[in-house]
């Protein structure tokens, strides 16, 4: 039924997407039990930044949600620039919304959430460069 619903009205399943996101996020940050601390000692040039953010936890709640729905809007215009889906869909943005919101530790900003955006952008450069003639010098 719910593969009916992303099949019929690309829409809803946007709606969906978001509305289920933002229930996740806001049952995380209301029943956490606690604030998680971590120590970004390892990440030598912005663990001051990712010290500073954890001082704050709604910014850094209200920055992460935005960073994800931006990146899960990337990553489906990305897939639909490149034809990778048969047809036009949000389902690639629910996907992604939905996985990277499924554990209370995934919720908030974190390193890896900054760093999947130039991910996303460097699968684009390399998917872009197939089939093309000089994809060498486009890469690099």
């Amino acid at each position: 039924m719910l593969l009916r619903i992303f099949k019929n009205s690309p829409l809803a399943s946007l709606i969906l997407g978001i509305g289920l996101t933002i229930i996740l996020w806001v049952l995380t940050v209301v029943l956490r039990p606690g604030e998680i601390t971590r120590s970004y000692t390892d990440i030598t040039l912005l663990a001051p930044f990712f010290d500073w953010i954890h001082s704050f936890p709604l910014v850094k709640e209200i920055l992460g949600f935005a960073i994800l729905i931006i990146e899960a809007a990337i990553w489906n215009n990305r897939i639909e620039k490149h034809a990778l889906l048969k047809q036009t869909t949000y389902f690639p943005f629910f996907f992604m919304v939905l996985l990277l919101s499924c554990r209370p530790s995934l919720v908030g900003f974190y390193p890896a959430l900054a760093a999947s955006l130039f991910l996303i952008l460097s699968l684009d450069k390399l998917i872009s460069s197939y089939k093309k003639e000089s994809a060498l010098s486009e890469i690099f």
